[in-house]
């Protein structure tokens, strides 16, 4: 048995040498430039670099720009006027006297879940 280990051994690194070789071959003849291994883990790895963070962050500041202007728009289109309504929190209200009387109960719903 201990005979059969190395004959199997030197069998498999004949077998896998040329395979290695004929690997690495093939990939320099490819024409395309070798891709260094910081290369090829970049594409595994999630993370921005700070170029990249930088525009992703300008890029999500001019759609939340464009989407103010949006709504400005509709709400001046809706208003007739270039400023925006007034908008009183619910719950408040703008006369000053307060009520004797207590609040009204919630209405309940009847809806089965």
């Amino acid at each position: 048995m201990l005979c059969m280990l190395p004959r199997l051994a030197l069998r498999l690194l004949a077998a896998l040498v040329p395979l290695a070789l004929a690997a690495c071959a093939d990939a320099l003849t490819s024409g395309q430039p070798v891709a260094t291994n910081a290369q090829l883990q970049r594409d595994y790895d999630k993370t921005m670099t700070k170029t990249e963070q930088a525009a992703a962050i300008s890029d999500l500041a001019q759609e939340k720009l464009k989407q103010e202007q949006a709504v400005q728009q509709d709400n001046s289109g809706q208003t007739g006027t270039g400023a925006p309504a007034s908008v009183t929190p619910a719950g408040t209200s703008s006369n000053s006297a307060v009520s004797s009387k207590p609040a009204a109960p919630a209405a309940t719903s009847t809806q089965a879940y």
